[in-house]
């Protein structure tokens, strides 16, 4: 009966420790194998992207940085605290105080006395601004990345956005008031604003520069639309088809990696827990969270490897032409919902909604470029353009592609002027049409306007505006 007892005690034993030490054992197999595989990795990116860890990727940037007087960054910083509450005032009770989707149209005369006096007000700050355009340089500041990679802060790129916006309002406020050169020189700073921001390693910092380059391309559109310049055109231009091709997408995407590298490195040494990291993402919470992270040690290696992989394939994606990189972005398998892909997934950006916005963005600029060039031929020639080919060398050295099909962008007739365009998200060349949406049945584009088509009248109230489509 003893050796019965002791057989069954030795039974149940085995039943109960066996699987334990099964999965502990393959769980160690596991890991070690996913360490090795962690560590071909980051090898092989040594080997074919040199500097992209963190340390040496800012430690890069901050070489870069021009002097503290010639700093871009700085001066937006500068702006930022000259900007009177008249000025904040009026920004965030008028946005739209210009006329949507027309930017011939002149503003209603009680909104152009209001611009004008935020304007004046901001006279001082308006003036360190414009001295954006004797900055070429990008400039930058120092990022305090915090351990966790996702509370690093990043103000200074509303600093930037305010001083975009400053100059626009100035820019259409010169228009209105017959200084056409002016409006371009303002015009012209704006692109130096959003320039400002260079390689900076976040996909936000990305989505900030794309929206100060739209700001910057509407006060040039304005400025055409309202008046006739004779002087910067040649320049506005070629900041627009200069800064229309900066590998903004690729710096950030780099910059991406190389943060959420670094996340993986603090969780690895301790510096930070999966559990807090998985608070501040809005993951999951309580036990269950506790019980997971433990989990997760055993994967965390396997996830690194995961992430690395992923954002390096869009790194090499984002480097082709954006009309073949685009249809790639969607072969990018997501990782599946499981540990050993468990913040690859929570933290993986939406890369192919910022390509989308980096596909505009070029649209936008090329189209801009393109746009000012026939502005030059009709002031040299005294008519437009009979299309984008007649334009001579050297107004004109090659006609942009469409960053969405790999065409020469588009050129029309309008009963008005002439547009310039793109075929836009869709694919399908719609006939110059613009909306100010982006959807099916729409293009992107520049719209310039016959003499005697600039300077409309007001809109009689402040609703929005017809569909300027193509007359």
């Amino acid at each position: 009966m003893k050796r019965r007892k002791q057989w069954v005690v030795i039974g149940l034993a085995a039943v109960l420790v066996l699987p334990l030490g099964l999965a502990v054992g393959w769980r160690a197999a596991f890991g070690s194998a996913a360490e090795r595989h962690l560590l071909t990795v980051q090898a092989d990116l040594d080997a074919d992207d040199p500097g992209w860890r963190l340390t040496d990727l800012l430690a890069a940037r901050e070489a870069a940085f021009p002097p503290d007087g010639q700093n871009p960054v700085l001066v937006t910083e500068a702006v930022h605290g000259l900007l009177p509450r008249e000025y904040t005032d009026f920004q965030n009770r008028s946005e739209n105080w210009l006329p949507e989707g027309e930017p011939n149209r002149l503003p209603r005369a009680e909104d152009t006395a209001a611009a004008t006096r935020a304007r004046n007000a901001a006279a001082a700050a308006l003036a360190k601004a414009r001295r954006l355009r004797d900055l070429p340089r990008p400039g930058g500041v120092r990022l305090a990345v915090t351990p966790d990679v996702i509370g690093t802060l990043i103000p200074h790129t509303q600093n930037v956005r305010d001083s975009a916006a400053l100059l626009r309002l100035a820019a259409v406020l010169a228009a209105v008031e017959k200084d056409p050169d002016r409006a371009v020189a303002d015009a012209h700073a704006g692109v130096h604003a959003a320039r400002a921001l260079g390689d900076e390693p976040t996909l936000i910092s990305a989505l900030v520069r794309y929206a100060c380059y739209a700001i910057a391309r509407d006060a040039a559109e304005r400025a055409l639309g309202l008046s006739e310049p004779a002087v910067g055109l040649a320049e506005l231009q070629e900041a627009f088809a200069t800064d229309a091709e900066a590998p903004i997408l690729t710096d950030a995407l780099r910059g991406e990696r190389a943060m959420f590298d670094q996340l993986f490195e603090n969780m690895a040494a301790g510096t930070v827990t999966p559990a807090a990291v998985l608070t501040l993402i809005g993951g999951p919470t309580g036990p269950g969270a506790a019980v997971q992270a433990v989990r997760y040690k055993f994967h965390r290696a396997a996830d690194h490897a995961c992430m690395l992989e992923t954002l390096t394939r869009y790194v090499e994606i984002s480097r082709k032409p954006t009309h073949e990189a685009l249809p790639l972005y969607k072969q990018v398998s997501i990782p599946p919902d499981e540990l050993r892909s468990l913040f690859t997934r929570l933290l993986l950006p939406a890369c192919e909604k910022v390509a989308q916005a980096d596909a505009r963005y070029r649209a936008g600029m090329r189209t801009a470029a393109t746009g000012i060039a026939c502005e030059r031929f009709r002031r040299e020639k005294g008519r437009w353009p009979a299309d984008l080919g007649e334009i001579p060398k050297s107004i004109l050295p090659a006609v942009p592609l469409d960053p969405y099909d790999g065409q020469p962008l588009r050129f029309r007739r309008t009963g008005t002027g002439v547009v310039v365009y793109s075929v836009g998200p869709d694919g399908t060349d719609d006939g110059g049409r613009l909306s100010r949406r982006i959807e099916p049945g729409t293009d992107l584009g520049f719209r310039l306007y016959d003499p005697a088509h600039r300077r409309a009248a007001p809109r009689p109230d402040p609703g929005p505006a017809d569909e300027p489509g193509v007359p």
